[in-house]
């Protein structure tokens, strides 16, 4: 192979170096980080380590439902919890489990009662996953948990759960990106440029979705995706996925 230096024609006709393409990363170790990673208040997203424990919930609403059927137990839900919200929040109530430790301490366990009352509420909380959470009394939605016989029956449900999250771009994980969007969108926390909206029908796109064509579906996905991520990649990451992983080591043990 030539070690000359390879060259990509720009739309003027002129070449340049293949390298500039890249020219606006920093290298972190053996990182690349993107123009908008090298912010102060971003950092990369350890997914495996973070981001998988805090999308338990929303993976568990979307298990054997669609993203229209996940969609009603999750805002059923949410507009429960959103009257516990404290005032003092800057931040939206999102599914994700660090949220739940949000709640005020003095109205969990009347919160826990309305949502098991509701009809479609409680169809997001069935006993399977609160005895998943009561593996982690500690933990942010550990408030939310029910006791069991043997860890085994909470772990029953996390191994599919966990499964399902593996890919951070496994439809779980996009729908549940989704279904936080929605929720920004209600509570007014976001907004879209004219010039972006009617880009490629992005705007029907949100409205229609997920009645939308395969087209239009990745071009609402892609952004619901990149506007999540970039939420979470600012904010600090919190110590539960720590807590998550140690407790399921001791659970498992060594074999």
């Amino acid at each position: 192979m030539s070690k000359k230096t390879k060259h990509a024609r720009t739309s003027t006709g002129k070449m340049k170096r293949g390298g500039q393409v890249l020219s606006d990363h920093r290298r972190h170790k053996k990182t690349l980080l993107p123009p908008l990673a090298q912010f102060q208040n971003f950092q990369l997203l350890d997914w495996e380590g973070f981001g998988i424990p805090e999308h338990l919930w929303l993976a568990y609403l979307m298990r054997n439902r669609t993203i229209s059927e996940a969609a009603v137990l999750f805002n059923a839900a949410c507009d429960i919890i959103d009257t516990c919200w404290p005032s003092d929040r800057n931040d939206v109530f999102l599914g994700y489990i660090s949220d739940f430790g949000h709640v005020p301490l003095e109205k969990r366990a009347n919160l826990r009662e309305q949502l098991l009352a509701d009809n479609e509420a409680s169809a997001a909380f069935r006993d399977d996953f609160r005895v998943a959470m009561g593996l982690y009394p500690t933990g942010p939605a550990g408030w939310l948990g029910a006791t069991a016989e043997s860890p085994q029956e909470g772990l029953a449900l996390l191994r599919p759960l966990v499964t399902s999250l593996r890919q951070a771009r496994s439809q779980p994980t996009i729908h549940a990106r989704v279904l936080g969007l929605n929720r920004l969108f209600k509570h007014n926390r976001i907004s879209i440029a004219p010039e972006i909206a009617a880009r490629g029908n992005l705007a029907d796109g949100l409205a229609s979705y997920p009645n939308t064509d395969e087209a239009t579906t990745a071009r609402v996905e892609q952004f619901a995706r990149t506007t999540l991520n970039m939420m979470l990649m600012s904010q600090r990451q919190p110590d539960w996925g720590r807590e998550f992983w140690r407790a399921n080591f001791s659970f498992v043990g060594c074999r």
